[in-house]
């Protein structure tokens, strides 16, 4: 029966997770908020789609300019568990995919609890705690953050298992094959953070520790060399590498320590302080009152909760970036962490510690140890200070809000005109909605009381399972709102979206004003403004895409768009082939005319009639090295890009202007990877084509290999001579190739020595008998 234990734990907690979220398992709804369906959802379907038909998908075609697809970790091309994926209908396995790890999350937490010694009511107490938590239900729609969470306390089994006096081999090898999953889930930033609290478990252990995190970090390190190498390069290669400053956004204020406390504490500053100077990534911190007293009384558990504790502490230093000035300097100069944005996301650490010391809390007010004697006292003190906190606040609040903090709110604290971020009415039911979840907290803190205070007369089952359930229930009530959307609305495309989809290779870019605004829009209204990345996920290439990672060069044009007032004078569009613009004006003037239009979303599409192809011949390349100078150049509303473009390579003593003649460019197969074109030149000796220039491209000019010039900052062209050409442009990286042969000869190797360690495990067990 004990080995049927686990299985049935994992069972029970995706059952629970199933039922809770039962509308987007058996009632038609989708998660689909914020990063997921313009950023989870449109990648992995592609992704998962390419590999249904027998295609590893290197290289994003549809996004910006192009991207490194594979080489993105957050895409999970290679994560064993996107399986599940492949199981039936997309919708349902996303949403199946997101409780699968909510319930990983819980029954990991639980192992790591038993491997501690705690009872069975603690583990699952922490498991629930951890899973069901504010930071893991915020990340819902942060789903990668949410799948290498789940895989922490994993780690930490096998890594504790690792610095036993006399530890198996296959330990290290297990924390190692931990520690690739949490990466190959897809948030470099978790693994990290588990990286810190792991050097600090090490250094505990001495020498014995280091060495065995050296040993799993080798083992990490061979077997996702195919990922982490190209993933290193496209870090190089992006804007996260010359804008350290990044790391520095969405730290967690001190203000928001009560958070954990208190649901949503943090709204507030949603309607009071600009989207990014306050902290927008996590939507809520609270780990819950019951949790919260019981961490206090596991804080005394022992080393264990002593360690949690240090644990807690880590995950919210960390987590404050900015506002504690050490850690700010960490951020700017150290790597990895000066790659990582949003501190904040760190207090994963913190909410994983708190439901750990919550089981081990579980466990000392239940049994009524000597030991946890003190801790009972000091719980009951929290508790009593907390409670009448929580009184005091709900009791005074409510006649501050009516005696004039409404007012203050409607006419706003400040002299002269109001930021455009304040919203007063919603800042008013933000408040309103504090004052019921302070009294909230309050009932819960003082049923918690109740419940630790008569454990002896309810017996230690009775007592653990009633607080489970409290818990369980405090939590689920508290965390749980996630907005969800009709499940088909992901997979269907707006009416604007088919206006364009059957126009070849022409990109979409909604206009810089319609980008600004759509924050409030509903899904159908971002998939007819084609904000990124809505329009991809229906083959509709998108000028401006919407990725965690840059190329350095290609953001610069992003960014350059997204600044301006209005669509710009001149053919910048043009040549970026640019075909379509969504916006939010019914005629857009000179070469615009109206194609299609979504009254109900004001969303209105114009085409582009002077919009270049994809590729065309130039008649004369010039030297510059300056890429600002170069987009001073490429935006002048006099710009020819049929008559100049601008490389930053040597131009090897090329002849700088062609005499004038007739010339070709055809597009015959235009694949993510590997793109075909027929060319005639007559006398124009430059191909110009708009899609990112990347290392790993190669071109080859009737099949033999020629050189790829960086053109007008970001893109390829390359120097033709007269006559007729075939040219195949194939992305073939080297770091891919060099990493997966790394990872190969590591898994070779790791089951040559499974095989040996097994035959001789035989030939010992065949002499005994």
């Amino acid at each position: 029966m004990r080995c049927l234990r686990a299985p049935a734990v994992f069972a029970g907690f995706l059952a629970f997770y199933m039922i809770l979220f039962g509308d987007v398992v058996w009632g038609g709804m989708s998660f689909a908020r914020r990063d997921i369906f313009r950023f989870y959802y449109p990648l992995w379907h592609q992704g998962v789609e390419a590999m249904r038909h027998g295609r590893v998908p290197l290289w994003d075609a549809l996004n910006g300019f192009g991207a490194p697809f594979l080489a993105n970790v957050q895409t999970g091309v290679f994560y064993p568990l996107q399986g599940l994926l492949y199981l039936g209908d997309f919708t349902w396995c996303f949403n199946f995919f997101i409780l699968f790890h909510l319930a990983l999350a819980g029954f990991f937490t639980y192992l790591w609890m038993r491997d501690l010694g705690a009872s069975g009511a603690g583990a699952v107490l922490a498991g629930a705690a951890f899973g069901t938590g504010g930071v893991m239900m915020s990340q819902l729609n942060l789903t990668i953050s949410l799948c290498s969470g789940a895989y922490l306390p994993l780690v930490f089994v096998c890594f504790r298992r690792s610095l036993a006096a006399s530890p198996a081999a296959r330990w290290p090898l297990a924390t190692g094959a931990a520690l690739a999953l949490q990466y190959l889930a897809g948030d470099p930033a978790v693994l990290v953070g588990t990286g810190a609290a792991l050097f600090f478990m090490a250094a505990a252990g001495r020498l014995r520790g280091l060495w065995a995190l050296a040993q799993g970090t080798a083992v990490f390190l061979f077997l996702t060399a195919f990922q982490w190498i190209p993933f290193v390069e496209f870090v190089l290669a992006s804007d996260r590498a010359v804008r350290p400053e990044q790391a520095m956004q969405w730290s967690m204020p001190w203000t928001d320590l009560a958070g954990f406390a208190i649901p949503f504490f943090s709204d507030i500053g949603m309607y009071t302080v600009n989207y990014f100077q306050r902290q927008s990534w996590l939507e809520n911190y609270y780990a819950g009152v019951i949790v919260l007293v019981l961490a206090v009384l596991g804080i005394y558990r022992g080393r264990s909760g002593r360690a949690l504790a240090g644990l807690a502490v880590l995950g919210v230093v960390l987590a404050a970036g900015r506002h504690l000035p050490p850690v700010a300097w960490l951020f700017g100069h150290l790597p990895p962490l000066s790659f990582i944005r949003f501190p904040v996301r760190f207090v994963f650490l913190t909410g994983f510690a708190l439901a750990c010391l919550a089981g081990l809390g579980l466990d000392a007010a239940v049994e009524r140890r000597p030991a946890s004697q003190r801790g009972t006292r000091l719980a009951v003190l929290a508790l009593a200070a907390t409670v009448l906190l929580l009184w005091a606040y709900s009791a005074y609040l409510p006649r501050a809000a009516d005696g004039g903090l409404y007012a203050w709110i409607d006419a706003g604290a400040w002299d002269g005109p109001r930021p455009f971020y304040f919203q007063p009415e919603r800042l008013r039911g933000s408040v309103q909605a504090l004052l019921l979840n302070v009294k909230r907290s309050w009932i819960f803190a003082v049923w918690a009381g109740a419940l630790i205070l008569a454990a002896p007369r309810l017996g230690r089952r009775a007592t653990a399972a009633l607080v489970i359930l409290l818990a369980v229930a405090d939590l689920s009530l508290a965390n749980t709102a996630e907005p969800r959307e009709r499940a088909e609305n992901l997979e269907r495309p707006s009416e604007n979206l088919l206006s364009v989809m059957d126009w070849g290779l022409g990109r979409v870019a909604a206009s810089p004003g319609m980008m600004q605004s759509d924050a409030v829009c509903p899904l159908d209204g971002f998939k007819n403004r084609f904000i990124s990345n809505t329009p991809s996920q229906f083959g509709v290439h998108d000028a401006l895409g919407y990725n965690s990672l840059f190329i350095r060069q290609t953001d610069v044009f992003r960014k350059a768009y997204l600044a301006l007032p209005s669509i710009p004078e001149g053919r910048f569009l043009d040549w970026l082939n640019i075909e379509f613009v969504a916006s939010p004006h019914r005629n857009l003037g000179g070469a615009f005319r109206p194609h299609h239009a979504s009254v109900r979303d004001l969303a209105y599409v114009s085409r582009n009639r002077n919009v270049l192809p994809r590729a065309f011949l130039v008649r004369r390349a010039e030297r510059v090295a300056d890429p600002a100078e170069t987009m001073r150049r490429l935006m002048r509303a006099d710009h020819d890009p049929t008559e100049v473009l601008y490389v930053d390579q040597s131009l090897e003593a090329v002849s700088g202007v062609s005499e004038p003649g007739d010339g070709m460019v055809r597009i015959t197969r235009y694949a993510p990877e590997e793109v075909w074109m027929e060319v005639r030149v007559e006398a124009r000796p430059w191909l110009f084509f708009s899609d990112a220039y990347y290392p790993g491209w190669r071109l080859f000019v009737d099949n033999r290999p020629e050189k790829i010039y960086r053109a007008n900052v970001a893109f390829r062209a390359c120097r033709l001579s007269k006559g007729e050409h075939r040219l195949v442009w194939r992305y073939d990286p080297l770091s891919v190739k060099a990493g997966a042969a790394v990872s190969l000869l590591a898994l070779a190797a790791l089951g040559g020595a499974a095989g040996v360690y097994f035959c001789a495990n035989l030939h010992v067990k065949a002499k005994m008998l």
